[in-house]
């Protein structure tokens, strides 16, 4: 099967050809039928890893503590062989697909379900039961459905922010996630106001968050 692949050491990406594993006790085996793009946290490893060693260290200094304890703990050298032994492991890009059931070893799914679930840009992956979503409708287009995990980070901020109608909110950053969140926001007549450091996101959003403002507040006269 077909999986994208990022290399923390270089950022290259790569398309490779991987084997199709067997369905494990607790996973579910799905065939991917559209995955999202994630322009923030997926450009975000990308250019991670296509930093310098030190730059690496220097933009994540909080974890430069670790590496240090670890140093104490290991040695300089020893610690810094694991750390490019990290690095030099590929990881899969991708966290929100709907896919159909191959395989699973869940009684709440059988095979041919349509699912919303977290697995990566890839033609098959294996997927953890938990997430694992079964789609109660159909009939709801699936490029939309595969949006699902990354609309629940939103509505999870949302819910922790614990903000409530006559409050009034912010959104930090106008990336995927911050503008889902916004218009979820939005939806629960509440008065959000939406902040990004780049002018063309905020103009681009700007009047479409205003319409769903203006509707909201009509339906609500109403």
């Amino acid at each position: 099967m077909k999986k994208l692949i990022l290399k923390l050491n270089n950022g290259k990406i790569s398309l490779i050809d991987a084997p199709n594993n067997k369905t494990e006790q607790g996973y579910t085996k799905v065939k991917n039928l559209f995955s999202v793009v994630s322009p923030g946290t997926e450009k975000m490893l990308i250019n991670f890893g296509r930093q310098n060693f030190f730059s690496k260290v220097l933009n994540n200094f909080d974890k430069v503590s670790l590496v240090i304890k670890k140093i104490s703990e290991d040695g300089l050298f020893s610690t810094l062989n694991k750390v490019q032994n990290k690095l030099n492991l590929p990881i899969e890009l991708g966290y929100s697909t709907c896919s159909e059931v191959i395989e699973t070893s869940s009684s709440k799914l059988k095979v041919g379900d349509l699912v919303v679930t977290n697995g990566p840009h890839a033609d098959y992956s294996l997927v953890k039961n938990n997430l694992c979503i079964k789609v109660e409708n159909a009939n709801i287009d699936k490029k939309y459905l595969s949006y699902s995990f990354i609309a629940s980070i939103s509505i999870n901020a949302f819910v922790i922010s614990q903000v409530k109608y006559g409050h009034k909110a912010g959104v930090i950053g106008l990336g995927i996630i911050g503008v889902l969140l916004s218009k979820f926001t939005i939806s629960e007549l509440i008065n959000v106001t939406s902040f990004d450091i780049s002018n063309e996101k905020v103009n681009h959003y700007k009047d479409e968050l205003n319409s769903i403002k203006i509707e909201k507040d009509l339906k609500n006269i109403d």
